[in-house]
């Protein structure tokens, strides 16, 4: 029940918040010189594979699993996305 509708709202949040990361990547992808073009490139590749592992790692170490644990996942993937979109508004 709960737990379940949780994990489809976190899930709904993150595409919304996907959205507005892709944008900000996008604004601060037009105004940078090539060659930091490349080096925002691979540090938003391995923020993702980050995100991702740190996630999954906090979720094992918490020894939750099923649809508890899909919630902890995916709220910890929305925190990070979010938190990443105003590290990109950001960039300079």
């Amino acid at each position: 029940g709960q737990t379940s509708a949780t994990v489809e709202c976190n899930t709904a949040e993150t595409r919304i918040q996907d959205g507005r990361l892709n944008q900000a990547y996008k604004i601060v992808m037009a105004r940078l010189p090539a060659n930091r073009q490349e080096q925002l490139r691979q540090s938003e590749r391995n923020w993702i594979k980050s995100r991702d592992a740190g996630c999954a790692k906090e979720q094992r170490d918490a020894g939750v699993e099923g649809t508890l644990g899909e919630q902890m996942y995916s709220g910890c993937i929305l925190d990070k996305t979010i938190k990443r979109t105003m590290f990109l508004e950001q960039y300079r």
